[in-house]
């Protein structure tokens, strides 16, 4: 479960308590979410929802009469900040009417579909939607997004909607939002999206497009830093912080790291303050990270709350450094005899087992998952040419309950296994986690 589900789920736990709090054991299909600072991905690789292949129908949206009627399913603006209570940023952005009202309507088989809103800056979009196909146990799929004025598709992260678990009566008077990761701003957008089952997401129900505008692009600030820090012997430098209205970049320079793709800095995290409320990590953007250029050295993180949050002077925090020494990289699994180890030796927190077409490696809640939500191995080193490649795995875990397990299941045939017996893993966890005591303030009326 990626971070971003894992936030749904606890906004639907919170706002729909079961009667007996029981959870059963998941089991999906993940796509590895390797470093997500260092990766250089495209939106085929990025996106939350589920990579399929689509069929149907496409729904042009519908202008006949009944419009009017789906169009009073365009609700307030007090409903739209409900629907994004996760994001200080958001809710500050919407009370000051940081955002376009769309009122664009599909009729579909399963229910009206209405675009009642959306709201963007230079590196997120969201968007919020009403209708009657709520009800009928859909989520829906951002499929592909095009700029509507060049014809260009727009390279972009995404984050499914959801429709939790409520009562109908509740359902029909909750926006569902769905959020966007971008490189730029878009003004004129034509988006494809499904509607699927909820429980088989594979189910596509329609084929929905629609095109719509944002609003005008608002301008960026920039506040240049310059300011090194040293964590456990190894250098970084705050080049600069960029504000947009809905988030903050923090541009971080690896002053000892040539290439961040197999950095001995696996992740780090800002908060901003305003000596009220704290923000952290903006979830969305920052797993649908873009590097830019050819600088392997620096990295881009994003925090959220954008200049509509912001006060006069902010205080810019660490929250926390995970860093992995060179010597922890290289994880070996032996088929053998079923084990891990890395030069220390044996990785004593793991269990293996394999049946000759898929290999399980079982782990209790480990000290990374709690911030650090990602798979312990995020590549795989080809027997023969040494070169690493991503690997998938099916990922089953327990009820919530301590100790936790996890289990990562493997294909066989997916492993590059030398004749030995021997699979190369690249670990993808830290060995570290510091919670540095570092701050300092930006002063944003300069």
């Amino acid at each position: 479960m990626n971070r971003w589900d894992e936030l749904n789920q606890m906004m639907n736990e919170v706002k729909a308590m079961p009667e007996m709090m029981e959870m059963p054991v998941v089991t999906k299909r993940v796509k590895k979410r390797v470093w997500r600072h260092r990766a250089l991905v495209s939106v085929r690789n990025l996106a939350i929802a589920c990579v399929v292949l689509v069929g149907g129908l496409s729904i042009g949206v519908n202008t006949s009469k009944s419009f009017a009627d789906s169009i009073k399913n365009i609700p307030l603006i007090g409903r739209l900040v409900e629907a994004v209570d996760f994001s200080e940023s958001y809710q500050e952005a919407i009370n000051k009417e940081y955002l376009t009202k769309i009122g664009k309507v599909a009729h579909t088989k399963v229910g009206d579909v209405v675009l009642s809103y959306a709201m963007a800056d230079d590196k997120n979009m969201v968007l919020f939607f009403d209708g009657d196909w709520k009800k009928k146990g859909y989520c829906l799929f951002i499929d592909s997004l095009t700029d509507a004025d060049t014809g260009k598709e727009i390279e972009h992260g995404t984050a499914s909607a959801d429709v939790p678990y409520l009562s109908e009566k509740e359902i029909e008077n909750t926006t569902i939002q769905a959020g966007v990761s971008w490189r730029e701003y878009h003004k004129n957008v034509a988006i494809s999206f499904s509607i699927r089952d909820k429980e088989a997401q594979k189910e596509v129900a329609e084929n929905v497009k629609m095109t719509f505008s944002n609003r005008d692009k608002l301008p960026a600030k920039e506040y240049v830093i310059n300011k090194k820090f040293e964590i456990n012997g190894l250098r970084y430098q705050i080049n600069k912080v960029t504000m947009y209205p809905l988030s903050t970049e923090v541009e971080v320079k690896y002053l000892d790291e040539d290439d961040l793709e197999f950095s001995r800095t696996v992740d780090m995290e800002f908060t901003l303050s305003d000596g009220k409320k704290t923000v952290g990590k903006h979830y969305l953007t920052s797993c649908a990270y873009f590097a830019d250029g050819d600088d392997k050295s620096t990295h881009k993180e994003y925090l959220d709350g954008g200049y509509y949050w912001s006060k006069k002077k902010l205080k810019l925090g660490l929250k926390y450094v995970m860093q992995l020494p060179e010597s922890r990289r290289e994880v070996t699994l032996d088929l053998n005899n079923n084990t891990l180890y890395d030069e220390h030796g044996l990785l004593k927190d793991f269990k293996v087992k394999h049946n000759g077409k898929k290999v399980v490696i079982t782990t209790n809640k480990p000290l990374w998952d709690e911030i650090y939500n990602s798979d312990p191995f995020g590549y795989v080193r080809d027997a023969k040419t040494g070169e690493t490649s991503w690997i998938t795995a099916e990922l089953t875990s327990g009820e919530i309950q301590e100790p936790r397990e996890y289990q990562y299941i493997y294909e066989i045939k997916e492993l590059s296994m030398d004749e030995n017996g021997l699979v190369h893993f690249v670990r993808n966890y830290p060995e570290y986690i510091v919670h540095p005591k570092w701050s300092m303030e930006i002063d944003t009326q300069k």
